[in-house]
């Protein structure tokens, strides 16, 4: 056990000290790790010369030379294929993240070396796909721009979690600005009350302002509470609020409120039409708690020259531009 822990610490200790010309390269290179990761995974040589295109006496043998290398041992082989020692499970769970550093730094030299083509890749909360998205893309599809822009519709934590890893160079969602940390940069802000929406009839229809705690007391249906309301949900109505059916679809949430006792909260805007159309009722939200979403992006992908210019469309529809 001590050889194993002596053994990691090597590890982490030649990530530090390329200074003094050392590093992780003079130990394993990327492929060794990526070799040990898909044994792990296959739990055989057999399945994972497979998978790596190799037949199985190569890899045998250079997992031979990497354990003699290492002077240390990484699968045990028994009856049941092969199991990991405790240093090649640290090995898999490296590999993961040297994975994602890769795929950033690789697709921001692909935006630098396509400052004017290639694509821009944009997350999306659902709101803000609705709320903005089509104006945008419209706008982009009429200027017959030089690259490609792709749409991504995810959660906030997942939004943020791609941009982190280089699968999105924009995401636009329900951040709080606590989320941003010091790797990421707000470039644009939106914020507008949130109203509570019901059918015609409904009990609460004749109330000229909804408390949080009259929603409490009927059946919601909305997306989950982003992080940036948060704080103003449980000063106002002591405790989150909790749906009892959780969406992505204002589409859905607009039928099952128009054809039931259930209620909705969201950003006034989205449902402009249908209380126009007096298909639905809107009512302000005592205290007026803010729906608010964020605009981040890496610093180093911000310079780039496609990536502000979809900056620059999204911000003609958010009120304030940080951007500039």
């Amino acid at each position: 056990m001590m050889e194993i822990r002596q053994w990691i610490l090597k590890i982490e200790r030649c990530k530090l000290i390329d200074n003094q010309g050392i590093t992780v390269t003079d130990v394993l290179d990327i492929s060794d790790i990526k070799l040990i990761s898909t044994i792990v995974e296959e739990g055989s040589i057999n399945k994972a010369s497979e998978r790596l295109n190799v037949s199985q006496p190569t890899l045998s043998k250079r997992l031979g030379r990497l354990e003699e290398k290492l002077g240390l041992e990484l699968f045990y082989r028994d009856s049941s294929g092969m199991v990991p020692t405790e240093a090649a499970r640290y090995l898999q769970t490296a590999a993961t993240g040297l994975e994602n550093q890769i795929s950033a730094v690789s697709r921001q030299i692909q935006l630098m070396s396509n400052k004017s083509s290639g694509h821009v890749s944009i997350g999306v909360g659902p709101i803000v796909e609705q709320l903005f998205v089509p104006k945008v893309l419209l706008d982009f599809a009429e200027a017959e721009h030089p690259f490609s822009v792709r749409i991504h519709v995810d959660s906030a934590e997942n939004l943020l979690d791609a941009l982190r890893h280089g699968n999105l160079d924009l995401a636009i969602g329900p951040f709080s600005l606590e989320e941003a940390s010091t790797d990421l940069k707000e470039v644009l802000s939106h914020s507008e009350p949130c109203t509570c929406v019901m059918r015609h009839g409904h009990k609460l229809a004749n109330k000229r302002s909804i408390s949080l705690t009259d929603v409490k007391s009927h059946k919601l249906i909305s997306a989950a509470v982003p992080a940036s309301m948060a704080p103003d949900i449980d000063n106002i109505a002591h405790g989150q609020l909790e749906p009892n059916i959780v969406y992505n679809s204002f589409a859905m949430a607009k039928n099952i409120v128009s054809n039931s006792n259930y209620l909705t909260i969201g950003p006034a805007s989205m449902f402009y039409r249908e209380i126009l159309n007096e298909e639905l009722i809107a009512k302000p939200l005592e205290d007026q708690p803010l729906w608010t979403c964020r605009c981040f992006v890496k610093p180093e992908v911000q310079c780039i020259p496609i990536v502000q210019e979809m900056i620059g469309l999204f911000g003609q529809y958010m009120e304030e531009n940080l951007h500039t």
